[in-house]
């Protein structure tokens, strides 16, 4: 872009809310009327990001979470794009091998005796964001009479 174009844009866009304010249709800053523009403004902005939440929710079913029943174990890399990873599908463990292109099982097994599921461990961030919300629970609890 010339430096022109880049002036003309750069006036049109200081001068844009001036000529909102001064269009003979549009109502006076500080009056009801704006404030009632602004509020709906905000209201439809609000439905919008709530609608566009809801959506993500609906259509991230395959994404890893709590409710998903195949939890990720441990991995390791043996090379740029080689991987293999161990994967917890209920009480199994599966062994994959995991490649640029393509996803194999290795093999499948019953997930060790002491080894606590994935489902019940809860990561360390979880375990100490609730350690601290029952600290705070209890230092702000009301006297006991």
């Amino acid at each position: 872009m010339t430096a022109s174009v880049l002036r003309r844009w750069a006036a049109l866009g200081l001068t844009m809310p001036v000529m909102v304010m001064a269009a003979p249709g549009s109502a006076a800053p500080l009056s009801f009327g704006y404030f009632f523009q602004v509020l709906i403004s905000l209201v439809l902005v609000l439905a919008l990001l709530f609608g566009t939440l809801l959506l993500m929710k609906r259509f991230s079913h395959g994404m890893p979470g709590r409710l998903s029943p195949l939890k990720m174990v441990g991995g390791l890399a043996l090379g740029t794009r080689e991987r293999v990873v161990v994967v917890e599908l209920g009480d199994r463990w599966l062994v994959l091998g995991v490649t640029a292109q393509s996803v194999q099982l290795l093999t499948e097994q019953p997930r060790p005796e002491g080894v606590p599921s994935q489902a019940e461990s809860a990561p360390p961030f979880q375990q100490w964001l609730q350690r601290a919300l029952n600290r705070n629970k209890e230092h702000h609890a009301p006297p006991s009479a």
